[in-house]
């Protein structure tokens, strides 16, 4: 009861507490996205130096899932008026609206910050290792009559093949959290002063 009392006044007077300390990566990718994702719902206004080039590097197909998104949101929002259906007319008219059409990158850019920080993530990561339940299942959930027969089954080629992919799987995945990481802080880092509404 102390304990959680002293992490509540540490919050209220520090901004975080001891537990945060612990696991700081896992705050930038759950308590800062959260902050993030509340921030890119009720904002108001967009840096006004967005370019279409801006947004140009991201997969096509997540541009056009939140982009879709966004323009559902924005209708609700009776400050935005649904201006464009696609992101073919979108493009065609950048720069017709410039407060519209910042607000509309300005959300995507912040999304895919979101999305670049749960990537790289363990909990959140859109890719996992298709072979380590299979590995898992053949060497560790069964049980051996001694060390002779466990060594038999860790040596065996189809469990040393079975371990190269999961190892090489793991790789990829790391790779993959890893680009992701640094692209999330590439856009923090430009980003970084436009964070306020």
């Amino acid at each position: 009861m102390f304990s959680k009392f002293k992490e509540l006044k540490d919050r209220m007077f520090k901004g975080y507490s001891r537990y945060d300390l612990m696991d700081i990566d896992h705050w930038f990718q759950t308590t800062f996205v959260n902050m993030l994702s509340d921030f890119e719902k009720s904002l108001v206004g967009s840096p006004g130096v967005i370019t279409l080039d801006d947004i140009k590097e991201y997969d096509i197909n997540w541009v056009n899932e939140n982009y879709k998104d966004i323009i559902k949101t924005t209708r609700e929002n009776d400050y935005f008026n649904n201006k464009y259906k696609n992101l073919d007319e979108f493009e065609e008219n950048w720069f017709e609206d410039g407060v519209y059409d910042h607000f509309i990158a300005w959300k995507l850019i912040l999304r895919r910050i979101i999305y670049c920080l749960r990537e790289c993530s363990d909990e959140q990561c859109s890719m996992n290792n298709e072979y380590w339940d299979k590995y898992w299942e053949l060497v560790y959930e069964r049980e051996y009559k001694d060390d002779e027969e466990r060594d038999k089954v860790l040596n065996d080629s189809e469990t040393i093949k079975l371990n190269k992919k999961v190892q090489e799987r793991n790789q990829e995945i790391d790779d993959y959290k890893e680009k992701m990481k640094n692209e999330a802080f590439e856009l923090l880092s430009k980003w970084f002063f436009a964070l306020w509404n």
